[in-house]
């Protein structure tokens, strides 16, 4: 796998990295992330999609790796839901990747948010255990080669 990810923002909360070239997002959190951490890996995640955006690609992919995140509180929840469907609708050529198992505790109470995963159904182009099985998929999915 030939994927050169870019440290943009880490701190014991949550880690976002990109690959500029490939078109690709990479946010993890870790516990559980308190509104102010949540602004501000938000805003950092939209600087992003907006540059990337801005650069034509024919996709751009997102990463979410939920599974090391705690729950979110009931206002972080709320944040969260609000800037999903902003950055679906804002970013048609958005597609989202989810790492986690099925028992991931932040998995599971985002699957429980009606209409959200319906709506965008055909966005989410998979669910992989590890960042690296993400990234294979997406190599191969998108045509990427190994130099």
């Amino acid at each position: 796998m030939n994927t050169d990810y870019v440290k943009l923002h880490g701190d014991g909360k949550k880690q976002i990295l990109a690959d500029i070239l490939k078109g690709r997002i990479y946010a993890c959190f870790y516990g559980r992330l308190s509104e102010s951490h949540f602004n501000q890996g938000q805003t950092i995640l939209d600087t992003m999609f907006a540059l990337l955006n801005t650069l034509e690609l024919s996709q751009i992919d997102y990463l979410l790796d939920l599974r090391f995140g705690l729950p979110f509180s009931k206002r972080v929840l709320e944040l969260w839901v609000g800037k999903a469907e902003e950055v679906l609708t804002k970013y048609p050529k958005l597609n989202v990747v989810r790492i986690s198992d099925e028992q991931s505790p932040l998995w599971l109470q985002i699957s429980t948010i009606q209409g959200l995963l319906d709506q965008y159904e055909g966005r989410i182009i998979g669910v992989f255990k590890t960042r690296e099985e993400a990234d294979a998929y997406l190599d191969e999915l998108r045509g990427h080669t190994i130099a």
